[in-house]
This record gives structure tokens, C-alpha cells and sequence, in this order.
């Protein structure tokens, strides 16, 4: 069984408790005992934004994209859409609605953001006015 929240393990570990195992330990009534450390990761995801602007003329109505445009104004604020949990430990690394942070696109429209893998939801802003939910 998968912890919630955590990767599956590529391979199995299997370990054997016995007295010819070194790395064996004994409590007061003489049990033997070993302690596995299971080094896993919990999942990550990329949230990938490629923005394009288009122009329509007015009296042709034909649609284009924008040239010459700076994309790097163009920001994207990230909110936890549910609570992010950090499995870990059970802390949280962001509470539902709480800012992830404000994201400008690069100047040729693209933005990465890796994330724990959860909701979130992003709007879109110019000149830090908010325009658009998604």
C-alpha cells in the first residue's frame, strides 16, 4: 500500500530480521528489531503556461497574433485551490485560497512553475489588475 501523498517505490526492500543480520538491534527482552529507512519523494508537478496574444482588424475581422509584444508583464498569480499537505509531517505547505505567488511570463510568452502535486488555480493579471480567473 502507497502512503497517501507519496511516490511508488520503484523496487521493493526487502530486509530479513534474524541473528546473523548485523545491522539487527535488541530491546531489554532480547527481540531483535532493524530500522529501514525508506528515502521516497512525494510528487511534484510543472504547471507549463505558453501565452500568445491576437490582434483582430477591425474592418476585416481577420485575427492574428500580436508581434512585438512584452510578455514579461504579463503576470499569473498561483492559489492553493485545496490544502497542499506535506505529508511528511502533516503540516501544510500552502492552506486553501493561500498565495502560492505571482508568476511574470519570460518575454516570449512561456512560464514553469514546479509544484506538489495538488489544485491550484491561477488568474492572470497586467499592470497587477486582475482580469481574468481561471
Amino acid at each position: 500500500m502507497i502512503p497517501e501523498g507519496f511516490l511508488e517505490l520503484e523496487e521493493d526492500i526487502i530486509f530479513k530480521v534474524s541473528a546473523s543480520n548485523k545491522s539487527c538491534e535488541y530491546d531489554a527482552d532480547g527481540d531483535a528489531w532493524i530500522t529501514v529507512i525508506v528515502r521516497n519523494e512525494q510528487p511534484v508537478a510543472n504547471l507549463y503556461i505558453n501565452k500568445k496574444v491576437e490582434e483582430k482588424e477591425l474592418d476585416s475581422n481577420i485575427t492574428y497574433l500580436a508581434e512585438d509584444i512584452d510578455y514579461s508583464k504579463i503576470k499569473y498569480k498561483v492559489t492553493a485551490a485545496e490544502n497542499i499537505i506535506n505529508y511528511i509531517d502533516g503540516s501544510y505547505y500552502y492552506e486553501k485560497g493561500q498565495e502560492v505567488g505571482i508568476y511574470p511570463l519570460k518575454e516570449d510568452g512561456t512560464l514553469m512553475i514546479e509544484l506538489p502535486m495538488r489544485k491550484v488555480r491561477s488568474s492572470r493579471s497586467i499592470d497587477f489588475g486582475w482580469i481574468c480567473t481561471r
